[in-house]
């Protein structure tokens, strides 16, 4: 990253206290459940039994188990939410088990 493009002063902090913003954090969480909620009810799911499970008691414990399929939805969020690589990480650290 070049110092053109790095952010500044408030920018950065905005920038980097999101993924300690409780509210925020709390946006995401609703999002990926319901992305997760519709890939395990649609006509061509092919989630395991196991799987269906961990989803139906996520919005309780909040982890998942590592799967492919449970990152790669949590990856596609967290883009649609403008999260970093590295934001990412600490996201699938809070929410997936390894």
């Amino acid at each position: 990253m070049t110092s053109e493009s790095a952010p500044k002063g408030e920018e950065f902090e905005a920038h980097r206290s999101r993924i300690e913003d409780p509210q925020f954090i709390a946006e995401f969480f609703a999002a990926y459940a319901n992305a997760l909620e519709e890939k395990v009810t649609a006509s061509d799911s092919r989630f395991s039994d196991e799987e269906l499970k961990a989803v139906e008691e996520f919005s309780k414990i909040r982890k998942l188990p590592h799967t492919k399929s449970f990152y790669e939805t949590l990856v596609k969020v967290a883009q649609d939410f403008r999260f970093t690589p590295d934001e990412i990480d600490v996201l699938a650290d809070r929410f997936l088990k390894k």
